[in-house]
């Protein structure tokens, strides 16, 4: 990865032993059709040796016929030549002094010895020559005949060197050829010629006069034997051609893939950044309005602060929806299963459009099931923003002045998923217009000419999430009828002994709109209503009997808050100390180390961005120095990361499991349950 050149270094070095297995392929196989031809040219010596050496021996037994008898006549001569010429077929005659012809044993050949000639070879001893016969003589010791003559006719040497007829074979005896049938029959193409193989000339003797015979071979490659040869020369160069240049690509791909997710590792850096930058302020406008609008001086202005709520509650949807869409982009989107109060989440999305309600002519109705389960375990975070964004684009388009959402628990077999229904009542969507759920920034998802403000992601963040978690959602829309989307969202059953109601939002003094909400009269109330179609929809109120009994459990414990952005710092103080808490601030990492070189605090939130460390890291030099300090006793304060982001992006978070996570804005029921499972004594400090 870190050369420049690294792909063209493959592709070349590819080739090079794409050329190299090529090269030993072709001469691996010409080498083959060598040795072929080779042990054809040593069969076909061996032969042609042999039966030179037969018709040597039939000279020998001529001329030995000869120095056995005083006086050999024609008839005698006849009958033995007949007799051994039965064996090898050949003609033998002689020649007596004056080189005339004398005995013969084929008669009917008389005339042809006439065309011979007889002549001194250059050693000085007889020999004769006839065309196209291969001839032997020799002196014999007669008083009537001086030179016996051998021939060996042509038909004979033919027939021998026919039986070879795979190959060629060329016999030279005294400047004449002969050759086989092969050689007459085959004449190589241009492109078998490439393929000949000619053998070493092969010399001979003959034991009977020092006879020189010239032997050599050639042999022509099948037109098959070709086709097979360069097919499999192409495949080799196709193949290595083909994976060297795959290669190049591969790696050229690999180089590119490095670079774009160097380069989007960068962007997620960046926005998750700007993310936290934006959360960061919506947590201190939220928790400023709050502050306000729970004060009496604030009443006449508490619609305005509505609107300050609701438009900071929509500007946070739009930071988390961004995020979450480029997590979804590179498949890095995943799920933070928890136990959660499911009724919880529901109120909460209810609180969430309670300020939307009192400052629009618009109203959510939520219907419940009265079956829904106390504790599961969900991804809560991601549950309620798939539901806010599609409440949200229902709001956009609907006409009518409500909103309904039904929410029920379902199951198939062992999948149990909470299933929920949101309808508006506005134009209705066109099959088009549904179809683009699977696009992203697609801003006309409804037949509206004027609506058409937001990103166009809101829907299609919602199908990745579900997509994600093995969930689903379905449109249903009817042209001026509205919109029914529905979506089953997974989640898991959690035997639970804790209280039914969980702790509900720490701030929540008012009675809100929702189907479950705190009343002031220290009493759980449910008033119910039974609809036309049978469900049940509830509004319960709940004292917060669980909630004090926790806060008077831990109301004097000392917290040491660690912020950077004074103005998280003040609204999480100012949250705190209403319910009693001794709280102390640092907004730096050595300010920290100070104050806790002098107090040990039960308890640290610490936000995980600080300007010059991260909380992680300073919360590991905090326990270093209290491990340095203690003496006696083991520190006993607990420490818990306070951050806007959630906790899977915060890198190597699992590696603390001493360290809890608390999400922005700070709930102090969540804290309180955390401390429960820190603190499990029964402690009542501060309990008046």
């Amino acid at each position: 990865m870190k050369y420049k050149h690294y792909s063209t270094f493959c592709l070349v070095l590819g080739l090079m032993v794409t050329l190299t297995l090529t090269w030993l392929h072709w001469s691996r196989t010409l080498h083959g059709f060598h040795m072929v031809n080779e042990r054809r040219h040593d069969v076909a010596s061996i032969m042609t040796h042999e039966s030179v050496l037969q018709h040597a021996l039939m000279l020998k037994s001529i001329q030995s016929f000869f120095k056995a008898s005083e006086r050999v006549t024609q008839e005698e001569f006849t009958r033995f030549t007949r007799d051994l010429f039965e064996i090898k077929s050949g003609i033998a005659f002689t020649l007596d002094d004056k080189h005339n012809l004398g005995y013969i044993s084929a008669p009917n050949f008389a005339k042809q010895t006439a065309e011979g000639t007889f002549f001194e070879n250059r050693d000085g001893g007889p020999d004769f020559e006839l065309a196209n016969y291969l001839t032997h003589t020799v002196a014999i010791d007669s008083s009537a005949m001086a030179y016996l003559v051998y021939l060996v006719p042509p038909v004979t040497i033919l027939e021998s060197l026919n039986n070879f007829d795979t190959y060629c074979i060329e016999l030279t005896v005294r400047k004449q050829v002969f050759n086989n049938r092969y050689c007459e029959e085959n004449t190589p193409s241009l492109l078998q010629s490439l393929f000949v193989n000619q053998s070493l000339l092969d010399k001979l003797k003959s034991p009977v006069r020092d006879t020189v015979y010239t032997l050599s071979t050639w042999s022509l490659v099948s037109s098959a034997d070709i086709g097979a040869f360069f097919f499999a020369i192409l495949l080799r160069l196709t193949i290595g051609v083909g994976c060297s240049v795959l290669m190049y690509f591969k790696v050229e791909q690999s180089l590119s893939l490095y670079n774009m997710r160097i380069e989007i590792e960068s962007k997620m850096a960046v926005l998750s950044t700007i993310n936290h930058e934006i959360r960061t302020p919506i947590n201190a406008v939220l928790g400023y309005s709050k502050m306000l609008k729970e004060r009496s001086c604030c009443s006449r202005g508490e619609a305005t602060i509505d609107k300050i709520i609701w438009s900071a509650n929509l500007l946070h949807s739009v930071a988390e929806n961004s995020l979450n869409f480029s997590k979804a982009s590179i498949k890095e989107l995943s799920l933070n299963q928890q136990t959660t109060n499911l009724r919880q989440v529901i109120d909460d999305i209810t609180d969430y459009y309670a300020a939307f309600s009192r400052t629009h002519d618009r109203e959510l109705h939520v219907v419940l099931n009265q079956t829904l389960p106390e504790c599961i375990s969900i991804d809560s975070t991601k549950l309620f923003q798939v539901i806010t964004n599609i409440i949200n684009n229902a709001f956009k388009y609907s006409s009518g002045d409500h909103v309904d959402c039904h929410v029920r628990v379902k199951h198939h077999g062992s999948t149990r998923f909470v299933r929920v229904g949101v309808r508006d009542f506005g134009e209705g969507m066109t099959k088009a217009s549904i179809a683009a759920i699977a696009r992203p920034f697609a801003t006309r998802l409804h037949n509206s000419t004027t609506k058409q403000s937001g990103l166009g992601i809101g829907l299609y963040i919602c199908k990745k999430m579900l997509e994600s978690v093995g969930g689903s959602i379905r449109i249903r829309s009817r042209t001026n009828q509205g919109t029914l989307v529905i979506i089953r969202f997974p989640y898991q059953i959690i035997e639970s002994t804790e209280d039914p109601i969980e702790e509900l939002a720490s701030i929540k003094t008012s009675s809100s709109t929702g189907p479950i909400w705190l009343g002031d009269n220290g009493t759980q109330v449910a008033d119910t209503q039974v609809m036309d179609n049978g469900v049940i929809n509830t509004r319960v109120q709940d004292s917060g009997l669980n909630f004090n009994k926790r806060l008077n459990k831990h109301r004097s414990r000392s917290i040491l808050l660690v912020d950077d952005n004074l103005f998280n710092l003040e609204v999480a103080k100012a949250s705190l100390e209403q319910y009693g808490f001794s709280v102390s601030c640092e907004n730096n990492a050595q300010s920290s180390l100070e104050y806790c070189s002098q107090v040990t605090p039960e308890i640290v939130l610490m936000d995980y961005r600080l300007e010059d460390t991260n909380g992680l890291a300073l919360i590991d030099d905090l326990i270093a120095q209290q491990a340095l300090s203690a003496a006696t006793a083991k520190p006993s304060t607990h420490y818990f990361i306070l951050s806007a982001n959630d906790k899977l992006e915060i890198p190597q978070y699992a590696q603390y499991q001493h360290v809890s996570f608390l999400q922005k804005p700070l709930n102090v029921g969540r804290l309180l349950k955390e401390l429960d499972r820190r603190y499990p004594d029964t402690r009542t400090t501060g309990m008046s």
